[in-house]
């Protein structure tokens, strides 16, 4: 019995890995947004507007073509001086490792205009047809076309890259 139940499991894995496999890729929408859906199951979302930039990192899980982002924020620990002793506290990394800073190398971080979860990065999406519509917090999908500064409108989920 026991037996049967692990050749079951073994023979069905690749049907969930290769499920999987169609949510993978690169996704843009036409605000300044890239998502990345790695295949194992980690995820990368940037987002760029003039000199502006932000970026996220975590992991991704997938139910009913339903894609969870869970943001895994990385941070740096940063070495306070305060009457001759050293205090370290945690800060949000600018860069994708942790590290130990200095108080001078975080003042200069802060007057940057980039850095690590400074433009939201939605946490649910529904996939539908190579996209992904943000799931709202009633469970409602963001279809509403939305204008840009120069009152045009576009659609407001992200469309997967083809590849080359």
């Amino acid at each position: 019995m026991k037996l049967s139940a692990i050749v079951v499991i073994i023979l069905l894995l690749p049907l969930e890995l290769f499920a999987q496999s169609k949510y993978v890729g690169e996704y843009y929408d036409q605000f300044g947004s890239n998502l990345k859906l790695n295949a194992d199951l980690t995820f990368n979302h940037t987002w760029r507007f003039d000199l502006s930039s932000s970026w996220t990192k975590g992991t991704w899980k997938v139910s009913n073509d339903t894609i969870y982002l869970n943001i895994e924020p990385v941070y740096d620990t940063l070495q306070v001086k305060n009457s001759g002793s050293v205090v370290d506290s945690l800060v949000l990394s600018l860069d994708s490792k942790g590290e130990s800073i200095s108080m001078e190398e975080y003042a200069i971080g802060a007057v940057t205009s980039g850095g690590q979860n400074r433009q939201p990065t939605p946490l649910n999406l529904y996939y539908s047809r190579k996209r992904l519509i943000e799931v709202d917090e009633h469970g409602q999908l963001k279809k509403k076309r939305v204008r840009d500064l120069w009152r045009k409108k576009h659609v407001p989920w992200y469309i997967k890259r083809e590849e080359k």
